[in-house]
């Protein structure tokens, strides 16, 4: 984002398919300027291990989820689709999670000293 601040990043699908390949990384740090990353109607799929969870939350900002589905997911630290970390939120509904994993905790989500708020999910295959 760049000029007006904060920036909020949406990310609309009407079921699109949005593929998150080795190093692909969303992060919504509110520090950096990033109060809010939504993501909605999303068919999200990893084609490969990463490092570090595809998508992380920093810093006070927040996270919303609807409708969206996350396939494949794997990560070598905790979280293995999504990380909320430092004050953030998340609110995700009518989610699914499915086969994700992370070598850490958390096998498709990990929170450390944030808000997290899941309604209506279903975790299929979710390890760590």
């Amino acid at each position: 984002c760049t000029g007006i601040w904060p920036c909020r990043l949406q990310i609309l699908g009407d079921d699109a398919a949005l593929a998150l390949g080795p190093g692909a990384r969303l992060s919504c740090d509110k520090l950096n300027g990033c109060s809010l990353l939504s993501l909605q109607a999303l068919h999200m799929t990893c084609t490969g291990p990463m490092s570090e969870p595809p998508v992380s939350i920093s810093s006070g900002a927040r996270v919303a989820m609807v409708h969206s589905t996350v396939s494949g997911c794997s990560s070598l630290t905790s979280g293995g689709f999504l990380r909320v970390s430092a004050g953030s939120s998340a609110s995700i509904s009518s989610c699914t999670f499915d086969k994700t994993h992370s070598s850490g905790s958390g096998g498709a989500i990990v929170s450390d000293n944030s808000i997290l708020e899941i309604s209506q999910c279903t975790f299929r295959q979710c390890t760590a």
